[in-house]
Order: C-alpha cells, then sequence, then structure tokens
C-alpha cells in the first residue's frame, strides 16, 4: 500500500517536472527541437502541457488527501491512547487508595491494642468494594491474579487466630494489587 502511494506521488511530481521543463525549454527558444522531435506538441502551453499538469497535480491532490486521512486516523489512534492511559490512571488510583486501606486493616489486625480490632464487616467491605473494582475495571484475568495467594509461607504470628487469618488474607491481595498497579503503570 505505501509502496503504491510512493509511486503515485513519484509519478505526479514527474508529470509536473515535465510540464515545467517543456515550458522553460520553449521560452528558451528552443520551440524548433521541440517541434521537431515532438510534434503533437504545437506550441509551449498547449493541451499537453495542460493534460501533464492536470495529471500531475491531480496524483498530488489524491496523495495530499491520502496523507490527511492517515494523520486523522494516527490522530484518532492517540486520542484513544491517552483516553486508555487516563482510565489506567483513575483504576491505578482505586487500587492504590484500596491498597493503603488494606495496609491499614493489617495493622488493626497486628496492632488490635492500639489501632482497636478490625472488625469483620470493616474486613469483607474492604474485600468487596476491591474485588468489585477489579472484576469491574480490569476483568476475570486480573482478578484471578488479585484473588490467588501467592506461595508464601504467612508471616503474621498471633493467639488469636481469626486476626491471623484475616491478616494473611489481606497480606496476598495488598502484595497482588501492587504488582497490578505496577503492571498498569508499565508504559
Amino acid at each position: 500500500m505505501a509502496f503504491r502511494k510512493r509511486w503515485r506521488g513519484i509519478i505526479g511530481n514527474c508529470l509536473a517536472l515535465l510540464y515545467i521543463v517543456i515550458t522553460v525549454l520553449a521560452w528558451l527558444e528552443h520551440a524548433e527541437f521541440i517541434a521537431a522531435h515532438m510534434s503533437f506538441i504545437s506550441e509551449p502551453p498547449s493541451w499537453f502541457m495542460f493534460l501533464v499538469l492536470a495529471i500531475g497535480l491531480g496524483f498530488i491532490e489524491w496523495d495530499k488527501r491520502k496523507q490527511i486521512a492517515v494523520l486523522i486516523a494516527e490522530k484518532k489512534s492517540l486520542e484513544e491512547q491517552v483516553a486508555n492511559r487516563r482510565d489506567a490512571n483513575k483504576i491505578c488510583e482505586q487500587l492504590s487508595i484500596q491498597m493503603m486501606q488494606g495496609k491499614h486493616l493489617m495493622a488493626k489486625c497486628t496492632y488490635p491494642e492500639r489501632l482497636g480490632r478490625p472488625t469483620e464487616d470493616e474486613i469483607n467491605s474492604w474485600q468487596s468494594k476491591t474485588d468489585t473494582i477489579v472484576r469491574k475495571e480490569l476483568g476475570s484475568v486480573y482478578f484471578a491474579l488479585y484473588d490467588t495467594p501467592d506461595m508464601n509461607p504467612p508471616i503474621h504470628h498471633s493467639d488469636d487466630s481469626v486476626l491471623n487469618s484475616s491478616w494473611n488474607g489481606i497480606r496476598f491481595r495488598v502484595a497482588n494489587l501492587k504488582k497490578i498497579v505496577e503492571e498498569l503503570n508499565t508504559p
């Protein structure tokens, strides 16, 4: 396609150049030479030169219109990329907020005396909101990445098995959110 486009532009430019050369030669009093070798041309601005010029200009105009169409398509593509980048930034912002809230819940599990014990409703609310954001904004593949525990052993050890379980469930989800945000921020 690009090869054909390039040749059409070259042909149009050559025809326009041919018209200019013939006109200049005629003006430089070489009309007898032109008339002897090209008998179909009667005088410098003849019908042939006009035809050559019209075809050349037609090719040039056609090539310009094609280039404009390509530029418009590229502009739309860039606008879509900018919109996608804005969407990705918005999603990253939402996930970062959820990460910080998850880290706060982990701190509550670690220091229940100082920060207060996290309620089951708090943990479930955080998890359902995060699940909804990941599913809605990123789809099932990212949700599977987010909801899959890693193979690292649990680090938090407390006498309270409910706090241990909550901390571990929040920890791997926060770690997976961090990986997802890093991946989304990679250009």
